[in-house]
């Protein structure tokens, strides 16, 4: 019997600490993204022209949806932090805001762990806003379409406005479809 309650003893220590270790991992993280997001903006209105290269590894840009309170910095497509198990990830093929015609497409996870930068996007409806801070500037989206399209590992893009921004993660509602939401350019602040 002494046996197992010192067996018992040692796994709930053991365990307690794999979650404190988990936890402070995350919040180390997290603190640092806060602290690169910091600098993006102090760097970015120091400076006449923003540039990457200037502050790597720091963001590229900001994503910010005010509807949730949301500001996540983004990395450039080729850097290897770009990815939605870090960050909210750009994918390939997307251009920047200030292209011509562009279409920025950015992902990130849903659900309840501390990498669900997505988790409320479902809350969104038309109409909303969501800001892109790129390059000393700021690029005001306003959403003009939500979907719930089959999650297969392919995102189709119909026919969008030439300016577009594309918001997607899985649907927590329907595991078996990802919400995609499209907005398109209003304006931009330079």
């Amino acid at each position: 019997m002494r046996r197992n309650t010192k067996l018992g003893i040692f796994c709930i220590l053991t365990a307690t600490l794999i979650f404190t270790s988990f936890h402070v991992y995350y919040y180390t993280q997290e603190k640092n993204a806060e602290e690169m997001l910091t600098n993006y903006f102090e760097i970015s209105q120091k400076k006449e022209s923003y540039n990457y290269e200037d502050v790597s590894p720091n963001y590229l840009g900001i994503l910010e949806i005010p509807k949730l309170n949301l500001q996540k910095g983004f990395l450039n497509i080729d850097n290897p932090d770009n990815t939605i198990n870090k960050n909210i990830q750009v994918l390939n093929n997307s251009t920047m805001p200030n292209e011509e015609n562009h279409l920025l497409v950015i992902a990130a996870h849903s659900g309840n762990s501390p990498r669900s930068y997505f988790k409320d996007l479902d809350d969104l409806t038309i109409n909303d806003e969501v800001n892109i801070y790129y390059n000393n500037s700021i690029y005001h989206y306003q959403i003009y379409d939500i979907q719930n399209i089959l999650k297969d590992g392919t995102l189709e893009v119909y026919e969008t406005y030439a300016t577009t921004l594309i918001l997607t993660t899985c649907n927590q509602k329907d595991k078996n479809k990802q919400i995609v939401i499209y907005a398109k350019l209003i304006s931009v602040e330079i």
